[in-house]
Formats: structure tokens, sequence, C-alpha cells
């Protein structure tokens, strides 16, 4: 089983890294009865999992960032040398960067990760999108900040969306259906199953397309979290409290490194 997967158009590119985290490091303890127990399974696996990224992103890459996620819009930017603690302890959603040597990582288990770079690499972003998120324009603002911050234009972006809860699965309320077909379209949503079911990646891709990114440069790589088995990913709506988390992760090869 293939531990991250990856956008074709990002394999063997001269500065971008990346990966989307499947549920690799196994489930190990995640199911224990203990609170304390999964506690320490889940973040053990999700250690392996950011060991294994920084292990293939290669020579250059010391750190990987991941930030306290809170399931608003607010991000973080990186316009600098990283000289003070980046942690769990900051409520953001998202980071973007035009610093080499640095991974930054959104961990998931249900929820979208969303990947975006500029396609020779300029900077990179990766964003947190849960329902809460995404309804709130994460991906718009990310891709904005992308322009305003490191002067990215939206035809020149490229858009990875990861594995998330789908439309196949993703059961909502009629209410919440209403909310996402209002602000996204009706084709979001996967009707005759009962309730509606949102798709968090169509969401995505239309918040992309919205922000001015070609369709051509917006890209799937992702599946079903919940009833994926090859891969398998980690799933919250699944699995309850006894699920772990999905790293993934972006980043700049330092000028030189390949």
């Amino acid at each position: 089983m293939r531990k991250f997967l990856e956008h074709p158009a990002w394999v063997g590119h001269a500065r971008i890294v990346h990966g989307f985290g499947t549920a690799f490091a196994g489930a190990a303890g995640l199911d224990a009865a203990d609170e304390a127990a999964r506690e320490a399974a889940k973040r053990r696996t999700l250690r392996a999992a950011i060991d294994e990224a920084l292990a293939l992103a290669g020579e250059g890459f010391a750190r990987a960032l991941t930030v306290k996620q809170v399931h608003g819009t607010d991000l973080l930017v990186l316009d600098r040398e990283v000289a003070v603690p980046i942690s769990d302890t900051l409520a953001l959603d998202g980071m973007l960067t035009d610093r080499p040597g640095v991974l930054i990582g959104v961990k998931t288990a249900d929820c979208l990760p969303v990947l975006i770079a500029e396609r020779d690499g300029r900077a990179v972003a990766a964003a947190h999108g849960g329902w809460r998120g995404l309804l709130a324009g994460i991906v718009e603002k990310t891709a904005a900040a992308l322009g305003r911050e490191f002067g990215c234009r939206p035809e020149r972006l490229q858009v990875a969306l990861g594995p998330s809860a789908r439309g196949c699965c993703y059961e909502v309320s009629p209410e919440l259906a209403e909310q996402f077909k209002l602000a996204y379209g009706p084709s979001v949503l996967r009707e005759g199953q009962g309730k509606p079911h949102l798709d968090l990646a169509a969401v995505a891709a239309e918040a992309a397309r919205r922000a001015g990114v070609p369709a051509e440069n917006i890209a799937d790589v992702g599946a079903c979290t919940i009833c994926s088995e090859s891969p398998r990913f980690y799933s919250w709506r699944r699995d309850g409290q006894k699920t772990g988390r999905l790293f993934s992760y972006i980043g700049l090869r330092p000028t030189g490194k390949t």
C-alpha cells in the first residue's frame, strides 16, 4: 500500500514536495478502552506519518509544522525564517509559505486536506477543509492570501484535494445541505439516499474555480475516507474516538536539492 497519495503534476517537480496521508501507520492501540491509551496511540501514529513525510521529502527538510485546527478560516503566513515555535497551540486552519525546507501540514479524519501551489513553486499552502471552514470560504481565502502575500496569480495556482468524506457516505442534515446548495450549487450534494449527502471535495473544487483557479488545474487525488478499503484511511464518522489522524503536507525544496 502506498503510504502517501500524490498529485501527478507534482511528482518529480523541481521545487514542490507533497503527500496525502493514508492509514499506513496502522491502528494498534486506537481501539483501546482506556482514553489515555487511545490518545497515546493517536500521537504515535501521527508522529510516524510526520517522520515518514520528512524522510520522503529528503535532504534539506528538518521540520514539519502543524497547528491546532479549529474549523475556521484563519491562516498563518510563513514569509521569513521560522524562528518561533509553531505548534498545536496556534488556533488556525491553514498555512502558506514561500520558504524552502519546511513542510506545512494538516491533520484530518474525514475533513478535506487542500494543498495549493503556484505551478513553478513560488509558494505553497495547506488548508484544513472541514464543512464549517469550507462553508466560510477557506479555499477562496487561501487562494487570495497566496496572491496578496506572494504575488501568485490564481490562473497559475494548482489545487490538489485529498482523501475526505465524500458524497457516497457523508450524510448531513437537510438544513446544512441547503446552506451548501445556496453557497456552491446543487452539484456538491448527492440526493436520492434518504437524507442528503455532501461531497467535501466537490465543494472545494467549486470554491477554487470561483477563486479564479482554472478547472484543469484542480485535481482530486483522494477517495472517501469512510468507505475506502484500498488504501484505508482514518475516519471519525466511521470509527468515532477510535481513529487516528491522516497527515497531508506540502513544501518547497531548497534550491539545488532534488
